[in-house]
């Protein structure tokens, strides 16, 4: 659900941040980028570029029942492989970065995504 942005952005080196593109080309010591999905900080004016997950019960026996879900779910993205998801940290080498809306901790680290409750 990454809100659709679609816009010309200058990011700048210096402060490491990305704020939109007011003229014809970005400030020196800036580069320009095109954003699909992002928000801007109305204060601010800094973009936060995201990308949008698919959802890990979209993919076959990822996922439980959702009327197992405990009170304590969470949403999340998991890095996935071999049929088995772990909290997505920095980065996902050799496996699925999908997104689960309902999700729980289990004790050997992995996770269990549930399907929506409802």
């Amino acid at each position: 659900d990454a809100p659709v942005l679609a816009a010309n952005v200058c990011w700048s080196r210096s402060t490491s941040t990305a704020t939109l593109m007011t003229g014809a080309t970005c400030p020196t010591g800036s580069w320009p980028f095109a954003v699909k999905y992002g928000v801007v900080d109305p204060l601010s004016g800094i973009v936060t570029s995201l990308v949008p997950l698919d959802n890990a019960c979209s993919r076959p026996g990822l996922c439980q029942p959702g009327y197992l879900a405990p009170l304590s779910t969470w949403g999340a993205a998991m890095c996935c492989f071999d049929g088995a998801c772990w909290p997505a940290e920095d980065y996902c080498p050799g496996g699925e970065l999908l997104f689960c809306s309902y999700g729980v901790s289990n004790d050997d680290g992995t996770v269990t995504c549930l399907e929506e409750p409802w």
